[in-house]
């Protein structure tokens, strides 16, 4: 099944007999984590990208924070939370975040066009980042140190940047 929407913000839209015109954007096609295909205005690609960004800022803190509590094995409340968190940021993940034209061969961004090349592949490393925070969270209910020590590594992140993200924009 195949979708198609304008988000037309910054466009000037007008109804057409039935019909919704929309001028002054360009789009970009859109995989959704349902499978969807959708279509997303350009004047809104920017916002898609900042959200991406921050929330892979959110989840490289959270993990770090909790990485270094776990390896010092203390566990309580407060990572508890921050595990819960980072389980509910990875999650968040999906290919809405990349659509296609986004990556750093069109903005100035790290995302390398080898998302788009390998989208499986991808998909597959970002299902096992979300797992290992979902264990992270997991272990730090039992209040297990030293599994959500090995949660934090089994994401992986490094596994995917080095193959899917480039050097820092300037």
């Amino acid at each position: 099944m195949k979708f198609k929407f304008l988000i037309p913000s910054i466009a000037a839209v007008a109804m057409i007999g039935g019909t919704l015109a929309v001028t002054g954007v360009s789009q970009a096609d859109v995989k959704t984590s349902d499978g969807y295909s959708v279509s997303v205005a350009q004047a809104d690609l920017g916002a898609t990208l900042k959200k991406r960004n921050s929330l892979m800022k959110n989840i490289s803190k959270t993990r770090k924070g909790l990485s270094g509590a776990a390896k010092k094995g203390k566990i309580g409340p407060a990572e508890v939370a921050a595990a819960e968190k980072l389980a509910a940021l990875t999650k968040q993940l999906d290919m809405s975040l990349w659509p296609k034209g986004s990556g750093s061969d069109m903005h100035k961004t790290r995302s390398k066009p080898d998302i788009w090349n390998d989208t499986a592949d991808f998909q597959k490393r970002v299902a096992k980042m979300q797992k290992a925070a979902a264990d992270g969270a997991t272990a730090a209910k039992g209040g297990d140190a030293k599994a959500v020590a090995k949660a934090m590594g089994d994401m992986g992140c490094g596994g995917c940047h080095k193959k899917y993200r480039g050097p820092k924009v300037k």
